[in-house]
């Protein structure tokens, strides 16, 4: 006779698999900012009133400066540009308001002779007519540049007429200006008072 044997037995549990190792995690670091405020816009200035009120009634004060009248040396312009007064009716007033002269020296004072001078006199005739040659004295007189005071007076006249309206009519004379006179000598010239007939000047 057959015996069956009949045993109880525990079936073992499988061994799981050994798991494959992972990576460790990885540690981000994040850096949070935070946004500025937005700006309020600034409030638009406006004056105190007081302050506008003043701005508005500011006063304006006007000065009225006159203009000063320049001064002007009627001896120092030429005859030509002077402003012209009426025709005198005797000729040495004529030839006065004609002729202008200028006198310049051409060497050293006490080159010629007794401690004298020569002189360069220039005519210059502002009228439309002719100054005939008698009628063309003139008196040439040496002046003291340190103190004013004459040093020497000549006469003399033009050997051809004048022409109108012309300035290069010259001629030369010489007249007394010592050379050891401090400062020197300048010389004027201008129409002798006999010229046209005139009278001599009291």
């Amino acid at each position: 006779m057959a015996f069956l044997l009949c045993g109880c037995y525990r079936r073992e549990a499988p061994i799981p698999a050994a798991a494959a190792p992972t990576a460790p995690p990885k540690i981000v670091y994040v850096l949070v900012t935070p946004l500025p405020a937005p700006l309020e816009p600034e409030p638009a200035w406006t004056p105190e009133p007081e302050m506008a009120q003043a701005n508005v009634q500011t006063d304006v004060v006007e000065l009225a400066v006159p203009t000063p009248r320049p001064t002007i040396d009627i001896a120092a312009i030429p005859n030509q540009d002077r402003p012209r007064g009426p025709t005198p009716a005797w000729r040495t007033g004529q030839l006065n308001q004609c002729l202008s002269f200028t006198a310049e020296p051409m060497s050293q004072p006490g080159y010629f002779g007794a401690m004298r001078t020569r002189v360069r006199i220039r005519a210059r005739n502002s009228c439309n007519s002719f100054v005939t040659a008698d009628e063309s004295w003139f008196e040439l007189v040496s002046i003291s540049a340190a103190n004013g005071s004459p040093i020497g007076r000549e006469i003399g006249r033009f050997q051809l007429p004048i022409p109108p309206q012309s300035r290069d009519s010259e001629t030369m004379m010489e007249i007394d200006c010592p050379h050891n006179l401090p400062g020197g000598c300048r010389f004027t010239a201008s129409v002798w008072w006999a010229a046209g007939g005139g009278r001599r000047p009291q």
